[in-house]
């Protein structure tokens, strides 16, 4: 089993909550076949004795060794033949046995944790059948909308019977406590705020969507600030070995991240935001022709029903968390989204080729890998300059300008437009296939106000 912790400090998972919680029920998840297709079952691990498991369609079974995203290869030949569960000692401990008779446990998770915890399970196997699950605080497991992630991006060959797995683990979604109207302005393409921080320090942060945790700049938080390494633990049969987490900027990893950190008392005008989990860069470069001391991520921004970007005169506007909704009637545009690999994911097609997009308000432009803009034959976009994007790691990303005659968002028609085909690493490094994309801002300026509506899962775009 391959592990990448790749936003927060291996700590956090190892101490993840301590205080004493009542008994609950604990549900052990069991990948089995069905056919050609695989289903998610929830079973019951009892308080006292074991649960013991030995079936032929048994795959493996699901648990959250971790924050982060997680891999496992399952060939038919190592197939568990038999699983035995129990809970000791406040943790939930599983023993597979394999058809050898060799028998081997996985690590131990902390029965707290279990309720505190989300997963969303990818699985893929052999030709291209897909499937993916979302299972909420170790409740029952539900089919889950949105692509299928593949951290191992298609590449290990898989015969019949054989399957991998990619998991997400994350923390339960917080309570909506976050309301109130901040100002925010358009510069550069992108979309800044001003922030407090610890000691009263004063940033610029860049409002992006597609960042799944918050990034501060080290000088941002002042010498006092505790910063932790990141790591993830690789699990294999010869055992268990620490690997140095990574960040993925849009061309690849992003070489100056320091560690991660946990920020109490930021302040965006008059809202206090506690308990934000960054990470850290030695630095940021400067954007709009100015410096940046970090950027919000969405961590922070769905800590609410509703989230609403509204730009007014000029360059101005403002970022609302829990605002009114926008009044019914007028163009507005409705596409619901699903949450995978803590981004916001639309459903889309491009001249009626079937495509994902990332909702970016952190990317001046949007971008299509050039494998999908050549499945939707989109035409060159004559009298429009290419382009070079870049992102946190600094790495150019060359596109050229496709023409799209009709996008649209979900069943949605959001008109022709400009887009721009060119590699975006980043996708790749999240287990997203090659028909996905980012939608930036060049679009999504098209239109007045952006509404992501957490509580529906719906974004609206108003003119």
């Amino acid at each position: 089993m391959k592990t990448r912790l790749a936003m927060l400090p291996a700590c956090l998972f190892l101490t993840f909550l301590l205080a004493p919680v009542p008994a609950v029920a604990v549900n052990l998840h069991l990948l089995v076949e069905r056919g050609d297709d695989v289903a998610l079952e929830a079973v019951a691990v009892p308080a006292s004795g074991e649960l013991v498991v030995a079936r032929p369609d048994l795959v493996t079974c699901v648990l959250p060794f971790g924050l982060g995203q997680s891999g496992d290869l399952v060939p038919k030949v190592r197939r568990p033949a038999r699983l035995v569960a129990r809970v000791a000692g406040g943790n939930l401990l599983v023993e597979i046995t394999g058809g050898d008779g060799r028998a081997r446990a996985l690590p131990p998770v902390a029965v707290a944790d279990l309720a505190v915890l989300d997963l969303r399970v990818n699985v893929t196997g052999a030709g291209g059948r897909q499937r993916a699950f979302l299972v909420a605080g170790n409740g029952p497991a539900t089919a889950a909308d949105g692509p299928v992630l593949d951290m191992f991006g298609g590449k290990i060959p898989l015969a019949a019977g054989d399957w991998s797995l990619t998991t997400e683990t994350t923390r339960r979604a917080q309570v909506a406590t976050l309301r109130g109207v901040v100002p925010c302005r358009w510069q550069d393409g992108l979309v800044f705020v001003d922030v407090t921080g610890p000691g009263g320090r004063k940033g610029r942060f860049v409002v992006d969507t597609a960042a799944g945790t918050t990034v501060v700049a080290r000088a941002f938080l002042g010498p006092e600030a505790a910063i932790a390494p990141i790591e993830g633990v690789e699990h294999s049969a010869a055992g268990a070995r620490v690997v140095p987490g990574v960040m993925e900027g849009a061309g690849g990893g992003v070489a100056s991240l320091l560690g991660a950190t946990v920020i109490d008392g930021l302040a965006l005008g008059g809202l206090r935001v506690d308990g934000v989990h960054a990470n850290v860069l030695a630095e940021l470069p400067a954007l709009g022709g100015a410096a940046v001391d970090g950027i919000l991520g969405l961590d922070v921004l769905s800590r609410c029903g509703l989230l609403s970007l509204e730009r007014g005169a000029g360059d101005e506007g403002t970022l609302a968390f829990d605002p009114a909704p926008a009044p019914a009637g007028g163009a507005v545009l409705t596409c619901g989204f699903s949450i995978v690999a803590r981004h916001i994911v639309l459903p889309a097609s491009l001249d009626g080729t079937p495509a994902s997009l990332v909702l970016d308000t952190g990317a001046r432009g949007s971008l299509l890998p050039p494998s999908l803009a050549a499945r939707a034959k989109l035409p060159p976009a004559p009298g429009v300059p290419p382009r070079e994007f870049r992102g946190l790691d600094g790495r150019p990303l060359p596109a050229r300008p496709v023409r799209v005659a009709s996008l649209r968002l979900g069943t949605a028609d959001a008109g022709p437009a400009i887009l721009f085909a060119g590699d975006v690493p980043a996708l790749a490094a999240l287990g997203l296939d090659a028909d996905a994309g980012v939608l930036g801002n060049d679009v999504l300026g098209a239109w007045r106000r952006l509404e992501v509506d957490f509580a529906a899962g719906q974004v609206r775009l108003a003119r």
